[in-house]
């Protein structure tokens, strides 16, 4: 029973990874296995996306071209120059969740291979301070409310 809330939980984090925790708390997984399938499942969403994403970035390229400038896009561009992708990994998992993270790199032309490593290195981190942040308000409320 314990394998099959730990894969729920890693597959709702590839859709939703913020929700995957509270419900991983929920179904009595343990704040340690929660935490590792939530940041499993949200790498696993990296991985893919980053697999299809350059594919179908490089279709779209040789069929348009290149892009034409816009200021939202250069926006995202000087925001890039300033953290670069430390700064999109790391906070990506948090802000905008790890697909639309994923996927901005890919468009933005990061290599797969750093993009690859701060998203993973910001969603265990985001996993670990959600869980924590979760079991700290659980036990508080236990506390409080003496439940």
């Amino acid at each position: 029973m314990p394998i099959i809330r730990f894969l729920t939980v890693t597959g709702l984090a590839a859709l939703e990874f913020k929700a995957s925790i509270a419900v991983g708390l929920t179904m009595r997984l343990g704040p340690f296995p929660t935490a590792v399938a939530a940041s499993l499942g949200a790498s696993l969403d990296t991985l893919v996306i980053l697999f299809l994403g350059e594919k179908i970035r490089n279709l779209v390229m040789e069929k348009h071209g290149r892009a034409t400038r816009s200021s939202r896009r250069e926006w995202l561009q000087k925001a890039y120059a300033r953290f670069g992708p430390a700064g999109l990994g790391l906070l990506a998992p948090l802000l905008v969740g790890t697909a639309l993270g994923t996927a901005l790199g890919v468009s933005l032309g990061l290599r797969p291979r750093p993009l690859l490593f701060w998203m993973v290195t910001g969603t265990a981190l985001w996993s670990a301070i959600l869980t924590a942040a979760a079991v700290g308000g659980i036990n508080s409320w236990r506390f409080f409310f003496h439940q």
